[in-house]
Formats: structure tokens, sequence, C-alpha cells
């Protein structure tokens, strides 16, 4: 089952190209028609380098760490799953981002820190629930230390993975206009 790791990947890497373009369009709005370095924008242009960031970003994260974890466990004898049913694990823990790519189009960045935290928390728990059987079967100190380490590496990539997104697709600047009569 494949739907996962590349139909959910595609959806979120155009779902990230066009809600941060939105994003960004809005922002320009908000500033007064401006760009985030202050220089007057007459229209508001897409930047297809979002659209290749995000599938370099995106594709290798669904693909590449759930190889990685299959390689370091088989490596150490604990390998429980396929990778087939790691990369589906991972494909689907990435639906969770579709609903915070729409959410984070919301000009305050607070609540967009907030999105991403949340679509974080959600994604790690998915991910932990799915692997779980890989490391609940530690009994040994030394294999309780793996577990520890697998788990703690799951969370390492997610945090990294989910500041990633924060700071390239849902970061940007927004000034309110001013109302004009100097109040």
């Amino acid at each position: 089952d494949l739907y996962g790791p590349f139909w959910i990947s595609t959806t979120l890497i155009i779902a990230l190209f066009v809600t941060s373009s939105l994003a960004q369009s809005v922002a320009s709005l908000l500033n007064g028609g401006q760009g985030d370095n202050g220089d007057k924008k007459k229209d508001v242009e897409m930047d297809v380098m979002v659209l290749s960031s995000a599938a370099f970003t995106i594709y290798p994260y669904v693909f590449g760490t759930p190889m990685g974890i299959w390689v370091v466990s088989s490596y150490l004898g604990e390998n429980r799953f396929t990778l087939l049913e790691l990369w589906c694990i991972y494909g689907y823990s990435v639906s969770v981002w579709l609903p915070v790519a729409v959410a984070c189009m919301i000009p305050w960045g607070l609540l967009r820190w907030l999105f991403v935290a949340v679509g974080a928390v959600q994604s790690s728990a998915f991910i932990l629930a799915g692997v779980k059987a890989i490391a609940s079967r530690a009994q040994l100190p030394e294999q309780q230390q793996l577990k520890s380490a697998i788990t703690m590496g799951i969370i390492g990539i997610q945090v990294v993975f989910a500041l990633a997104l924060k700071l390239y697709f849902f970061s940007y600047q927004t000034s309110w206009p001013s109302s004009g009569d100097g109040k």
C-alpha cells in the first residue's frame, strides 16, 4: 500500500506550495503591497522554488527516514517491520500537516507556532504508535537503551522536520496597515 507514502506526500507538497503562496500574498496585502524586504510590489508572484523545496523536504523525510530506521534496526538485529510498513507509517503520518498548512495561513505568528507544535505532536504520536512494536520488545537493559534511542531519534527527527516546515513554509512577516488618521 504505497498510497500514503506517495499520494499523501504529493498532496502535502502541493498544499504547502499553494498555502505558502497564498499566505505570502495575504502578508503582502497586509503590508500595504510591500514585500518582506520593504520593496513595493505591483503584482503578487508565486515562487516556484517553494514547490521544489517542498518536494525536497517531504519526499526525503517520508522515504529516507523510514529507510534509516530500517537500516539501523536491521543492523542491530531489532527489525520487526518491513521497509514498506515503515514507509506507510511515515506516509500516513504527514497527513496531519495538510490541515496545519491551511491553518498556518492565519497571519498571527504565535498561532502558527501553536499549529506547528500540535501537528508535530500528533505526527510523532502516530509514528511512535506505529513503530511501538520495534521498541516494545526490548527486555534486556541494553535493549531498553536501544528502545529509548530509537524513540528519541524519532522525536528528534520530528522536531527538526516540524521546524523546517515552520521556518520555510509557514514564516512570513505581516504588519497591519494603519488607519491613516494618525490615531
